[in-house]
């Protein structure tokens, strides 16, 4: 696969590095470390929602998972490298 990773962790969007990434990538891919609602995802998701980008979005649904096995809960949600790239070409 040839194609550039660019990651950003901010707590805070900055418009004008997501406006340059625009230009460069056709797939965005949003990891959260918890749950997806209202999370970061959802404002990447909004602010490329009038254009050409994809926007992928991973995280657990608001649930009790105390008792379910990490592995379980990544396969779950897609969580694991393998699987992100198989949605990843299930777009191309």
């Amino acid at each position: 696969m040839d194609s550039k990773i660019f990651t950003v962790s901010i707590k805070k969007t900055n418009r004008r590095i997501f406006n340059l990434k625009k230009n460069l990538n056709k797939i965005v891919i949003t990891l959260e470390s918890g749950v997806l609602d209202g999370g970061f995802g959802e404002k990447i998701t909004r602010f490329y929602g009038n254009s050409d980008m994809k926007v992928l979005n991973y995280g657990a649904d608001k649930e009790f998972t105390d008792r379910v096995p990490t592995e379980e809960l990544y396969a779950k949600y897609h969580l694991t490298p393998e699987l992100i790239i198989k949605d990843i070409e299930a777009i191309k």
